[in-house]
């Protein structure tokens, strides 16, 4: 009796971790945004984006992007989002759940053209 027990909890998690989704897949936009603390507004910043998959790139919630791969062996690219205030930008991917590409802040102007410091810009996905 305790086997088949055993072999039936067995047989039950095996069906239950298969039945698992393991999330979205296929190609698609990771959207993302980059802001500045308050009470600096953003203008535009470039970003190096740094990943496998990656397509290409597009501007989001009124804001323009353009990018251009600049390694090729590192799969790095650089990305210049224009508009004002929070930046939303998306990476074009051949699989949406993959890895995450890294993202890094270059520098930054503000809505005025002016340089700014990098230092707590945030970049989220």
């Amino acid at each position: 009796m305790r086997k088949r027990l055993i072999h039936g909890l067995l047989v039950s998690a095996a069906l239950a971790i298969a039945a698992c989704e393991t999330g979205p897949s296929g190609p698609g936009v990771l959207p993302g945004t980059v802001s500045a603390a308050p009470p600096q507004t953003l203008g535009a910043v470039v970003l190096e984006v740094t990943g496998s998959g990656i397509e290409g790139f597009e501007g989001q919630a009124g804001s323009r992007a353009y990018g251009a791969m600049v390694s090729a062996a590192n799969k790095r690219y650089r990305v210049v989002v224009v508009g004002t205030g929070q930046l939303g930008f998306g990476v074009k991917v051949d699989d949406i759940g993959g890895p995450k590409p890294t993202i890094e802040v270059v520098s930054a102007v503000d809505a005025d053209n002016t340089a700014m410091s990098i230092s707590g810009m945030r970049v989220s996905f």
